[in-house]
């Protein structure tokens, strides 16, 4: 067995330990109480995942939703919502999982993360994909876009 690092959970703070030849098999990387992909290695004494870390954390999150693995993917799309951070680049792919990835969980998680950024975040964000979300995800709202809904929309995480 190689080395041994460990990582803490910026959302619960449950701490977990595993091996170096962990990297890049994001499975490994989810938290088991909460579900958030931390990426972080956890070093004590470190400040905890800030603003300044955010940007990168959303590179690495949409990174992984196009991993092969059904359980990485669904970790990503919840913790992208879960960060709430640069929408411009993470609700357009949020959008994307939700319409159209394989796996329902991951589907559900991006529809949860898509809510989490709120109706007006994603309207002005999600681009051409506003329409294929807008009613079924946010169909307590009044969802347009110049003033048309699209009855036509693929549905979404059923």
């Amino acid at each position: 067995m190689g080395k041994i690092h460990q990582h803490m959970c910026s959302v619960c703070g449950t701490l977990w330990e595993h091996c170096h030849e962990s990297y890049g098999r994001f499975r490994d990387h989810i938290c088991e109480s909460c579900g958030y992909l931390e990426l972080m290695v956890y070093k004590p004494g470190d400040p905890p995942m800030g603003p300044a870390d955010f940007p990168q954390a959303v590179v690495n999150f949409l990174n992984v939703l196009n991993d092969s693995d059904d359980s990485a993917r669904t970790a990503a799309a919840f913790s992208l919502g879960r960060l709430g951070a640069e929408p411009d680049r993470a609700v357009p792919a949020l959008a994307w999982t939700a319409i159209w990835d394989t796996h329902l969980a991951a589907r559900q998680a991006a529809v949860e993360g898509l809510r989490r950024f709120g109706f007006e975040t994603c309207r002005q964000t999600a681009g051409y994909l506003w329409t294929s979300i807008s009613t079924a995800i946010f169909s307590d709202k009044q969802a347009t876009w110049d003033g048309q809904t699209d009855a036509g929309s693929p549905s979404i995480a059923e």
